[in-house]
């Protein structure tokens, strides 16, 4: 019955017709946020240091710097799309935050829908059923312990949403957030850190809320609506 219920959720009648396909997406951008295309690495340096503001202590440069290189080359497969970060630690913590995004390649079964790949996501444990734009989505929670870096910062919150994309069976989107911190775990701030982890998940919802398809044309779509807007 569990199934079943889930199963419902995931493969929607009214998205499960797409009346276009998407090309691309747009999504906004938050205050206080940098847009980061993927590419080379000392490309994508270049970029956040023209919108990070310039500081005395140049540490962010090498350890950023490190993590783009990490990325790019566990991208072998170029899936990778942009990363969106915060301009620093949000104001009044030492928590930053990051929202990477990819596409999963599913053309080596293209028999299989790819909201036959959604519903195996969204039986995991602490899995959610979500809309983005009007198509499905599967948001799933990532254990901060397993979530590996060259870089010495440690993970707060982890999340993956797993994104249906109108028209195409052969890709899903990914949208991989984390929050980090520099600082060492201290048992008396430990609620007030998963408190801050916690409404910086509740921000990657709202980011996801932003989402918008882009069709052929290069116009903003909606799988629900069918027309541009």
């Amino acid at each position: 019955m569990g199934d079943d219920a889930r199963r419902g959720e995931v493969v929607k009648p009214e998205v499960a017709q797409h009346a276009f396909t998407a090309t691309s997406y747009a999504i906004a951008v938050p205050a206080q946020w940098a847009h980061i295309p993927l590419g080379d690495p000392d490309e994508m340096l270049a970029h956040a240091s023209g919108s990070i503001p310039a500081s005395d202590d140049d540490h962010w440069r090498a350890e950023m710097g490190a993590l783009f290189t990490e990325v790019v080359t566990a991208d072998s497969n170029r899936s990778l799309l942009d990363a969106y970060i915060t301009v620093g630690p949000v104001p009044g913590t030492a928590v930053s935050a990051s929202l990477t995004v990819a596409r999963a390649d599913l053309a080596h079964a293209p028999q299989r829908p790819s909201t036959d790949y959604l519903l195996a996501r969204a039986v995991t444990d602490g899995a959610e059923v979500i809309d983005v734009a009007g198509a499905v989505g599967v948001l799933t929670p990532r254990d901060p312990a397993e979530t590996d870096s060259s870089t010495p910062s440690r993970v707060v919150r982890a999340e993956n949403a797993f994104i249906q994309v109108p028209g195409r069976d052969d890709f899903l989107l990914i949208c991989s957030f984390n929050a980090v911190t520099n600082e060492p775990p201290i048992a008396a701030l430990a609620d007030a850190e998963q408190h801050i982890g916690a409404s910086l998940s509740e921000l990657f919802r709202a980011l996801l809320s932003t989402v918008r398809w882009v069709d052929e044309c290069g116009d903003i779509r909606s799988p629900r609506a069918g027309g541009a807007q």
